[in-house]
Order: structure tokens, then C-alpha cells, then sequence
């Protein structure tokens, strides 16, 4: 972000032409534009979310337990509190990670 700004007020001000900013930062003549173009970087934007492929055919099943959940009464629910102790079969305390 600071090389963004930088960038910007330095070819901006006409302290340093557009291909000697190229040619100082190693970037590309686009990637300049774009900098000029913008105040601040684009963020990184999916096309499409990501499929959770291992995960992705027993999703409806998990949300029908968790709906379920929702009615059952509070000691009955599948879904433990951040930092809740649970026992191994061992009988070794477990804690979950918030």
C-alpha cells in the first residue's frame, strides 16, 4: 500500500516520469495505469465462490442436523461453546479452539 502511494505522488507530481517509475519499481506499464487509475489497490475478487469439493455432498445434510439443533433444547445440541471441554475416549481432556 505505502509503494502504491508512493508510486501515485511521485508520477503524479511529475517528480519521476511514467517509464521511469516502470523502470525504478520493476513494474509493468498496465500495472501503472492501474495505480494511477485507482487511490488504493483492488482487492482480490472471486468470479465464483470456491466449491468445497469433499464437503459439498453432505453440506444439505449438515444444515438439516443444524436446523434441527436449533429446536432442540440446549444440553441435546450438536454444536459445543468456544473453549468447551470434551473428553478423548481415553478420558484425556480435549479443548476446542475458539
Amino acid at each position: 500500500m505505502e509503494i502504491w502511494v508512493e508510486i501515485r505522488r511521485r508520477v503524479l507530481t511529475k517528480e519521476i516520469s511514467k517509464r521511469a517509475a516502470c523502470r525504478e519499481y520493476g513494474i509493468q506499464w498496465r500495472t501503472l495505469q492501474r495505480i494511477l487509475e485507482h487511490e488504493e489497490p483492488a482487492g482480490y475478487q472471486m468470479k465464483q465462490p470456491r466449491r468445497k469439493r469433499k464437503l459439498e455432498k453432505f453440506l444439505p445434510i449438515i444444515h438439516e442436523i443444524l436446523k434441527q439443533d436449533q429446536q432442540s433444547p440446549k444440553k441435546q445440541r450438536h454444536l459445543f461453546e468456544a473453549g468447551s471441554q470434551v473428553s478423548s475416549s481415553a478420558g484425556t481432556p480435549l479443548f476446542l479452539a475458539s
